[in-house]
Formats: structure tokens, C-alpha cells, sequence
């Protein structure tokens, strides 16, 4: 008798146990959530240049009218793509530095494919013609 109520005590010291951890994973989590926007993480692009992929970048900002038709277009032309918004200055700044590119050199709208993890080739506030012949160019060359 005396060991089944060590056993049943054991067992509610780890049942209390576990709801404590379960509170504090619970507390870390709300707090990571309020608290993660000020943590800088490296854009997705600076990951995929690291991993040496093979990709394209539209570069945007809320004023560009063609972003969207653009976007679709990189999509049906099936790409491996991410966006980099221009308005977001310090990624911004960081991933064109990553690139090899000059701020000087891209504005939105720019495509930007880069080939095994390095900059191949861009293409910087084209016609939408000039834009879909640039990504029937690079299916050629894939």
C-alpha cells in the first residue's frame, strides 16, 4: 500500500509538473509573439543566396503599378521567386548589398534571377513585353 501511494504521489508531482512547463512554454510563447517583430531576422532571399538556389527577385514598392501583373507573370512562368519590398530599407539594403547590385542600379520594378546562389542577370523597369521575353529567356538558359 505504501508504495502505491509513492507511486499515485510520483504521478501527481508529474502531472503538476507538467502543467507548470506547459504555463511557461505558454508565457514564452506569448511573449515571443508580441515581442518578435523587433527581432531582425535575414530575409528569405539572403537564405536561398546562402543555400545557393536558383531563383528570381521582384523587387516592388507600393507605388509600382506593374508588381502585381508582374508577380503573375513570374508564377505562370513557374519560377522559384521572392519579393523584396524596396520600401523596407534596411532589408532592402542588406539583400542588394548580398546580391552583388548597387541601390543605384534597382527600382521597382526590377527582376533580378539569380543562378546557384549569385547574381545572373537583372532586368530594371521594363516594358511588361521586355519583362515576359527576359523570363522566356531564362527558361532557355535554366
Amino acid at each position: 500500500l505504501e508504495k502505491q501511494l509513492t507511486k499515485e504521489r510520483m504521478f501527481d508531482i508529474i502531472i503538476e509538473h507538467s502543467f507548470f512547463i506547459e504555463r511557461d512554454n505558454m508565457k514564452y510563447l506569448q511573449l515571443r509573439e508580441k515581442y518578435d517583430k523587433f527581432i531582425y531576422k535575414d530575409s528569405s532571399i539572403i537564405n536561398k543566396v546562402n543555400n545557393k538556389d536558383t531563383f528570381v527577385v521582384l523587387v516592388k514598392d507600393s507605388k509600382c503599378k506593374k508588381c502585381s501583373k508582374l508577380k503573375e507573370l513570374i508564377i505562370d512562368s513557374n519560377y522559384s521567386y521572392a519579393e523584396l519590398n524596396q520600401e523596407d530599407t534596411t532589408r532592402y539594403n542588406k539583400t542588394i548589398k548580398k546580391l552583388n547590385l548597387s541601390t543605384d542600379d534597382v527600382t521597382a520594378p526590377t527582376i533580378i534571377y539569380v543562378n546557384k546562389g549569385k547574381t545572373y542577370s537583372f532586368i530594371v523597369n521594363a516594358s511588361m513585353k521586355d519583362f515576359k521575353e527576359y523570363l522566356d529567356y531564362l527558361k532557355k538558359i535554366r
